[in-house]
């Protein structure tokens, strides 16, 4: 009797997943535990100077809690909320409108792009923004170097 010959598929998935895993534990899972076991460390410079690293234990943990960190996080949820949430809400509410087939707007995608795109942009915006006004010859410097 001859076997008739059959391909396996189910590999295949697990074949194309794998660079996923890989770039993941590469990229994200070594930094964050080495972000972890250095979290216990003292460790920076001052001026050419190396200090540690010295295991501390939980002392930046609570020298953290003890700052204005709560404040700081309490802040930026305040932010969020006033910002964010009005945003998205605005966005996805001319996003229908424009979706609306008897209104007949000519451009509905571009408009839809065009409305929802800070929302997906957002972060990257503020952080060139910030890095625009502090940087060394940016206007923020110009200024306190003036004075």
């Amino acid at each position: 009797m001859k076997r008739k010959k059959t391909v396996e598929y189910s590999k295949w998935g697990y074949i194309f997943i794998l660079p996923f895993f890989v770039s993941f534990f590469i990229f994200s899972l070594i930094p964050l535990v080495d972000t972890i076991r250095y979290s216990f460390y003292e460790y920076y410079r001052s001026g050419l100077k190396q200090i540690g690293p010295n295991f501390v234990g939980m002392e930046n943990y609570v020298s953290l809690l003890k700052s204005d960190m709560l404040k700081y996080a309490g802040n930026t949820m305040i932010l969020w909320i006033i910002g964010f949430i009005p945003q998205i809400v605005i966005a996805l509410l001319l996003a229908s409108w424009f979706v609306d087939v008897r209104l007949k707007i000519r451009g509905q995608q571009f408009f839809k792009v065009v409305i929802y795109l800070p929302n997906l942009i957002m972060a990257s915006a503020f952080a060139m923004l910030f890095f625009t006004l502090f940087s060394n010859n940016g206007p923020i410097n110009s200024i306190l170097m003036s004075i």
